[in-house]
């Protein structure tokens, strides 16, 4: 089956450990009907995902950020260079650890 951009053209990037199961019994109870048709890939772990996507802007999205996510302008952003918006678990967030390191 193919896989699309669904919404607003975008390819949805996981990385591991996941809070979440992405087999379809757990999938369909979350009423995500359409997993199976969005651009995504599964990453071991943040090093992995890197490693896989060596250019970005990657923007860090937590509760302990200095900016709002409408301060930023994205289109500032040369169009050749991807995106990525980063979260983190909805209990915790990302974990501290990486939030450090930004």
């Amino acid at each position: 089956m193919k896989r699309i951009n669904i919404g607003f053209n975008a390819k949805l990037h996981l990385i591991k450990p996941l809070g979440f199961k992405l087999d379809e019994k757990h999938l369909q109870r979350s009423c995500l009907d359409y997993f199976e048709y969005l651009d995504y890939e599964v990453y071991e772990n943040l090093d992995d995902f890197k490693q896989k996507n060596p250019v970005g802007e990657i923007f860090y999205l937590t509760r302990y950020g200095h900016k709002s996510p409408k301060e930023i302008d994205f289109k500032a952003i040369p169009k050749d260079i991807p995106i990525y918006l980063m979260f983190g678990r909805e209990s915790t967030g990302i974990p501290y650890d990486i939030y450090i390191i930004i």
